[in-house]
């Protein structure tokens, strides 16, 4: 392996590992912050099993991770497991080439999410307004917010009725950064998995129920 190779892994395991600390990331890909360092320093090579574990913990294809394609993100599109990230960049998509655009209103500017659908999801409706404002700003703009923002959320799609307001202090759903969207949305998981343990017992049906 060449340096030139060494050196293009490592630049591609701090892309994907964006903004997340050291720490985050070594929790994530079940490692340490020195190892994690090394790495994206080029002076560790990431083992077959840490590959896996990045591309896991941020969606990216190993191919793309180690250089070898320029596809960054896998092809594993599961409509029965949808993740947040990826409703929002098939929305981006379908805007961007004019296949749908949304209705125009006389009330000044209004938020996508409003002039589109009725989005009931509370998450899905922040990051399609987030998006909205990325895409109005232009220049690289978008370009950072896919990169920074919205890959964080390579989170299963909740039911509706899944999403808990958590017993911790937060800020209503206008004021949430993404790190308060990712502890209200770990919340409403822990949750929902207490009340199919709980519910389980009393109705079978519910095991049935249960996502994977």
């Amino acid at each position: 392996m060449t340096e030139e190779e060494k050196k293009k892994t490592a630049d591609r395991i701090k892309e994907a590992i964006g903004n997340d600390t050291q720490a985050v990331a070594a929790k994530k890909i079940n490692s340490n912050q020195g190892a994690v360092s090394r790495l994206i320093k080029g002076a560790d090579y990431p083992t077959s099993a840490t590959v896996i574990e990045i591309c896991k913990a941020y969606n990216v294809s190993a191919d793309w991770l180690l250089g070898l394609s320029d596809d960054k993100h896998p092809n594993t599109f599961d409509s029965e497991h949808i993740t947040y990230e990826q409703a929002v960049l098939v929305l981006s998509q379908l805007l961007q080439r004019k296949a749908i655009q949304a209705l125009k209103t006389n009330a000044g500017y209004l938020p996508i999410s409003c002039r589109m659908f009725d989005i009931e999801d509370p998450l899905l409706k922040h990051l399609v307004d987030c998006q909205d404002h990325a895409l109005l700003m232009r220049g690289d703009a978008f370009k950072n917010w896919e990169r920074d923002s919205v890959s964080k959320f390579n989170l299963e799609l909740l039911m509706r009725y899944d999403w808990r307001e958590p017993d911790f202090p937060v800020p209503n759903e206008q004021n949430r950064s993404d790190e308060d969207w990712l502890d209200v949305y770990d919340w409403s998981v822990q949750e929902r998995e207490m009340d199919y343990e709980i519910h389980s017992d009393i109705h079978p049906y519910w095991k049935e129920k249960k996502p994977e």
